[in-house]
């Protein structure tokens, strides 16, 4: 073996060492607390298990661990949580970082909330699991990262597995199950549909088409892509359908829902199918509620195609959209403008704050709120026309 060689060798057995020493001190492994063995620390931190040996060897040596063989490896002294300020900030994100970047405007107006609330001289990381496969700990730990945002991340198993790893982590845009471990902040969906079904009541409408996006979608591996790295589930679907047909019931207002497609593409050519089969009905809908005006719009352009006038033989409304995406289309569509800004900055805010607290507080939960916008969507109902 060269020095060359010997002298990198080196360098990663105490990276390795650094690596596991700050596991126990995030993870709170308290004294005489059990280690993660020797293979899932080699899947962690990625690299092999010589590797993993000799930088536990070198812990040992310090007396940070004591080596049982057949039993594990146990802490020996207390390693207390240590406060640092927020500078690297990771986000990890299912799609590609052009998806993010540029393709769905409000996760750009997430992204300039993020931007806007990030420290002066810090940076962005974003990991793309189409780019980068399934992220995992070892990635946070070469990149230096701080804290993490996890955006669009509808998956309670990988964010358990997350929370595990101790790096600070907000997750933006999803509401995780009670037992995650984790801050999140979300959209006011409640509310919003609130809003929206109040004023189609007003309006005079009684039977609404309730048009909800199938709730579950695949996140596949970049180099195999037949095989799903997650499954990943909408809380905002799932939230606001419910709302949905709360709202509507609460005003004694029918609800006509239409089931949606596991495969996203031909899901407004459903809805157009449906609202046309119901045309001749006493009681068919005389306005569509959508979750959010990105399905709106493409629904608008298929009922155009289909003879429809909007608002004038149908309404059509949706729960959520962003400033930006409204600004570029025409016509406006009726729903509630989510502050999606306030999103991205809540969350390096609280990110922050956990970063800087060694101890930690229980987990919580933000709701961002929306300003209505009545779009040229939407019109009087049957009895008041």
């Amino acid at each position: 073996m060269t020095t060359k060689t010997a002298t990198a060798d080196q360098t990663v057995i105490a990276r390795t060492a650094h690596d596991i020493k700050n596991l126990i001190r995030q993870r709170r492994i308290a004294l005489h607390g059990i280690l993660p063995n020797y293979h899932e620390l080699c899947t962690e931190f990625g690299v092999s298990y010589m590797t993993v040996h000799r930088g536990m060897a070198q812990l040992e040596h310090a007396g940070l661990v004591r080596r049982v063989r057949g039993k594990g490896t146990f802490v020996t002294k207390e390693l207390s949580a240590e406060s640092r300020e927020l500078r690297h900030i990771g986000i990890i994100y299912p799609s590609s970082r052009g998806s993010l970047l540029m393709n769905k405007p409000w996760l750009s107006e997430i992204l300039k909330g993020i931007s806007d609330a990030s420290p002066r001289g810090g940076d962005l990381h974003i990991f793309s699991f189409r780019s980068d496969g399934l992220v995992r700990a070892s990635h946070l730990q070469q990149s230096a990262v701080d804290g993490t945002i996890l955006l669009e991340l509808g998956n309670d198993d990988y964010l358990r597995a997350y929370a595990s790893w101790g790096t600070p982590g907000v997750v933006v845009d999803y509401r995780p199950g009670s037992d995650v471990p984790l801050d999140h902040v979300t959209s006011d969906n409640d509310g919003a549909t609130t809003r929206v079904v109040e004023h189609l009541a007003a309006l005079g409408h009684r039977t609404v088409a309730v048009a909800v996006e199938h709730p579950l979608r695949m996140v596949v591996d970049p180099q195999r892509p037949e095989r799903t790295l997650l499954k990943r589930l909408s809380s905002d679907a799932i939230e606001r359908r419910e709302a949905m047909l709360r709202a509507l019931a609460e005003r004694g207002m029918r609800a006509r829902e239409i089931v949606p497609d596991s495969d996203h593409d031909t899901w407004t050519d459903k809805i157009v199918r449906q609202l046309l089969a119901w045309r001749s009905d006493a009681d068919r809908p005389t306005a569509v509620l959508t979750t959010s005006d990105e399905t709106a719009h493409t629904l608008l352009a298929e009922l155009t195609k289909a003879g429809m006038r909007v608002p004038d033989d149908l309404s059509l409304c949706a729960v959520a959209g962003s400033a930006s995406y409204a600004r570029q289309h025409s016509p406006q569509v009726t729903c509630c403008h989510i502050d999606f800004i306030a999103m991205g900055r809540w969350s390096v805010e609280r990110l922050a704050e956990r970063c800087r607290q060694p101890v930690q507080d229980a987990p919580s939960g933000k709701r961002i709120g929306f300003n209505f916008i009545i779009g040229t969507t939407t019109g009087p109902g049957p009895e008041r026309m």
